[in-house]
């Protein structure tokens, strides 16, 4: 035996393995194929490294391809079942499955999700972020499914003492998803002051001001967000997508995207999805060339994100 260990020591130290630092570097910077192929080089290698394989889910998801994001998060899970991460990923893409399916598809896969974000949120009850997935899940789903706004307004409750900030978001989705728009502007705007003037709360008041369609409120809201000292990188990115989502100020909105992409960017503001949202952008206003370049640069980095695809397609 102690002949063999040298020898099997040399055969583990010649297996590729999954550097997590350099794949969170890929997936900060928007290189989505460079992350996919890392991570799958890890799987390949060792088929029950479930970190790789949640990571590879999220890398997935992220390119909008789901059917790869939870079949990728489900071996997670299952490798680690206690992991509260992978539960909380394959819920957001059930979930996501589920808003391009039809009603029968979608109907399964949202039982799917409600299961999962409560095993997220029973494995880390701390986890604010597992919290605010099901919160939302309940306040929009019907009862069928799971969902019920009472059961969001508990989830709001219990998550006060661990994240005030949180619970008054929560507390304005729900009121959101009920169209009592009063209610939810007063928790919108008490979730501002209770985190000091955070960008992103500017932004999720500025998003109820865009259900309805109060553009004026909303862009105003966006101002102050992108001016709070309080801003993340990736608030900027959230500004610039709100903006375009919802038809306003295309040239702003460049300008405001050009700016994340010229700072750090992070893996849940990916910046080929940026690149993507600049090209929809120019599209809108005319310039098909300068869409078309902005839809080939998200592909440089993400070659299968169908949306960056089908907008070449339509420009040229």
């Amino acid at each position: 035996m102690k002949l063999l260990r040298p020898i099997l020591l040399l055969l583990v130290c010649a297996i590729p393995t999954f550097a997590a630092d350099t794949v969170a570097t890929m997936l900060n910077s928007g290189r989505v194929d460079e992350a996919i192929k890392t991570l799958s080089a890890a799987v390949a290698s060792n088929s029950r490294n479930a970190e790789a394989f949640g990571q590879l889910c999220k890398a997935y998801y992220y390119a909008e391809d789901y059917d790869n994001a939870i079949a990728n998060c489900e071996r997670a899970v299952q490798l680690e079942p206690n992991v509260s991460k992978y539960h909380l990923w394959l819920g957001r893409a059930y979930g996501d499955k589920a808003d391009h399916s039809g009603p029968f598809a979608g109907f399964s896969l949202a039982k799917k999700v409600v299961a999962q974000f409560e095993q997220a949120v029973q494995l880390a009850p701390k986890d604010v972020e597992a919290r605010a997935d099901l919160a939302e899940f309940y306040s929009s789903a019907p009862s069928m499914v799971g969902g019920g706004s009472d059961k969001a307004q508990r989830m709001a409750q219990e998550t006060a003492s661990l994240d005030p900030v949180a619970a008054a978001n929560m507390r304005a989705q729900i009121a959101l998803a009920a169209k009592d728009y009063d209610t939810s502007e007063r928790e919108a705007k008490s979730a501002i002051q209770l985190s000091g003037n955070t960008a992103r709360t500017q932004l999720e008041l500025a998003r109820i001001y865009a259900k309805q369609k109060k553009w004026k409120e909303m862009e105003a809201n966006i101002q102050q967000a992108l001016a709070s000292p309080k801003r993340k990188p990736d608030d900027l990115f959230f500004a610039g997508e709100l903006l375009i989502g919802n038809g306003r100020n295309f040239t702003g909105a460049i300008d405001i995207l050009r700016t994340y992409l010229n700072g750090p960017t992070e893996e849940q503001a990916p910046a080929f999805r940026a690149h993507y949202l600049i090209g929809r952008a120019y599209e809108k206003i005319g310039d098909k060339a300068s869409a078309a370049k902005a839809y080939r640069a998200a592909l440089d980095l993400a070659s299968n994100y169908r949306r960056a695809q089908d907008g070449l397609r339509h420009v040229s």
